[in-house]
C-alpha cells in the first residue's frame, strides 16, 4: 500500500513538475510572438507615416499592450515562481533545470526586445 502511495505521488510530481517547465516554454513562445507584433507595428509607423496608430498591426499592438500585457506579466510571474520552487527540489533534473532556464533568458530578451522597440515606435510618431 505504501509503495502504491509513493508511487502515485511520484507520478503526481512528475507530471506537476513538467508543468512548470512547459509553461515557460509556452510563455517563451508567446513571447516571441508579442515581439514579432512589436516588430510589425514599427515597420507599419515607419513606412505608413500618416496612419500613426491606425494601422490593423498597430491596433492589436496597442490592444495587447494596454490589456494583454499585465496579464503576461502575472502569468511570466507565477511561472517563474513555480519554476524556481521547481528547481530547488528533490525531483529537478539538471536537464530540465536548463531547459526551464532557457526558456527565462528567451521571455527577459523578448521582453527586453518589446520594451525598446516600444520606444521605437513612440519616437517615430512624435516625428
Amino acid at each position: 500500500m505504501k509503495l502504491l502511495m509513493a508511487m502515485y505521488l511520484f507520478m503526481c510530481c512528475s507530471v506537476s513538475f513538467a508543468d512548470e517547465v512547459s509553461d515557460l516554454r509556452d510563455l517563451a513562445r508567446l513571447s516571441q510572438d508579442y515581439r514579432e507584433l512589436a516588430i510589425d507595428c514599427l515597420i507599419e509607423v515607419k513606412t505608413n507615416k500618416t496612419n500613426g496608430w491606425e494601422g490593423e498591426v498597430c491596433e492589436k499592438y496597442k490592444k495587447f499592450s494596454t490589456t494583454g500585457l499585465q496579464s503576461f506579466k502575472v502569468e511570466t510571474e507565477a511561472a517563474t515562481s513555480a519554476f524556481k520552487e521547481y528547481s530547488k527540489s528533490d525531483g529537478a533534473t539538471k536537464n530540465r533545470v536548463k531547459r526551464g532556464l532557457k526558456q527565462l533568458v528567451l521571455i527577459q530578451e523578448n521582453a527586453e526586445s518589446i520594451r525598446n522597440i516600444t520606444s521605437k515606435i513612440k519616437a517615430e510618431l512624435q516625428k
